[in-house]
């Protein structure tokens, strides 16, 4: 994990396209991105800088770093959740809605059909006297 700093002189970075997935980094923010992430990110925009702590050993997290190992492993102890990474959102190409939207209908159509399977039967039974009646009325 790699913590990447978009700077106040940068430019707002929307829904890059990463395996699919769309990542955000406003100007003047700093976020935890993935190793892949931010080597892509970094390659892309060359204004965006990697925050590196001084140390041998770096927590996690991101947020501390010594020379001792020992004091890194005892500073993450002190966080109660797994690292933040940023998550994005899924990328879904027209032609990828397309095909859902295709097997969505398709699958309505199917569960239609097995409804209405204990359906059979004589179907509707006409009424020969009221047709009659109707019929000679005009």
């Amino acid at each position: 994990m790699k913590q990447i700093e978009n700077p106040k002189n940068g430019a707002a970075i929307k829904e890059y396209v990463v395996n699919k997935i769309k990542y955000d980094l406003l100007v003047g923010e700093t976020k935890p991105f993935a190793d892949p992430v931010a080597d892509a990110l970094l390659n892309a925009y060359h204004f965006l800088r990697e925050i590196k702590l001084e140390g041998k050993f770096v927590c996690k997290f991101g947020d501390y770093a010594h020379d001792t190992r020992i004091a890194v492993i005892s500073h993450e102890r002190g966080h109660k959740e797994d690292p933040p990474v940023e998550q994005g959102k899924e990328f879904i190409t027209p032609f990828e809605q397309a095909d859902i939207d295709r097997r969505e209908r398709f699958e309505d159509r199917q569960r239609a059909e097995d409804d209405s399977a204990g359906l059979e039967g004589p179907g509707l039974e006409e009424d020969n006297e009221f047709a009659t009646g109707r019929a000679s009325r005009f």
